[in-house]
């Protein structure tokens, strides 16, 4: 009984320490009514980070290069909510086996950590619908960084795009602005590591997220 009990309250300690950091975290935003667009799971550790709910449906995916820069550069033109969700992928031959959304017939979204069409179906739209609700473009801040493929080509595209916010990371020096040099793949130098590792990296080696995203 006595031993229920203690483990009872380190838990609950546990817990109220939990909460403390998150609102420590929260307290140094200016807002929390942004939306990240990432082009895999980096955005989504940022609501991890701060406990906030997922105002983005950029969760748990990503896009090849071509596909992302595609779809930032036609976003007023783009309805996300519809979207098409099966199983195949103009960049494989065979049938993948998590989800692929077609958005506009041509750009693809992978949920990589999806287990079945009916799930990103319903999370896809319930969060498109949130970030469709954010008229100010200065409230979504983009993400792109140099994995499956991307060239420097790519990063002079995502230069160009009217979006105020944007940060990009690369395994190897790019010239363009906003780029920062990140911890490579582990057995590939030429790309960055994973979304989540590359969020941690980041946060230990000098980017300032909560900067980052009270500069609108």
């Amino acid at each position: 009984m006595v031993e229920h009990l203690l483990r009872r309250w380190k838990s609950y300690r546990a817990e109220q320490t939990r909460k403390k950091l998150f609102r420590d975290r929260r307290k140094k935003l200016k807002h929390t009514d942004f939306s990240i667009i990432a082009n895999n799971c980096w955005g989504g550790e940022i609501y991890k980070y701060f406990d906030l709910p997922f105002n983005t449906p950029f969760i748990g995916l990503f896009l090849h290069p071509d596909c992302f820069l595609e779809l930032l550069e036609n976003w007023d033109r783009i309805d996300l909510e519809k979207i098409e969700i099966g199983h195949t992928s103009k960049y494989k031959e065979e049938a993948l086996p998590y989800p692929v959304g077609i958005l506009a017939h041509r750009i693809e979204i992978h949920f990589l950590h999806y287990k079945t069409i009916e799930e990103a179906t319903t999370k896809w739209n319930r969060r498109a619908k949130r970030i469709k609700s954010i008229a100010n473009k200065n409230k979504l801040f983009v993400r792109f960084c140099d994995r499956d493929g991307a060239t420097e080509e790519h990063f002079k595209r995502l230069d160009q795009l009217a979006f105020q916010n944007k940060i990009s990371f690369s395994a190897k020096p790019i010239s363009t602005t906003n780029t920062r040099i990140t911890q490579l793949e582990p057995g590939n130098p030429n790309q960055a590591d994973d979304g989540v590792k590359v969020f941690w990296y980041e946060l230990e080696n000098g980017f300032d997220l909560t900067g980052w995203l009270n500069q609108r």
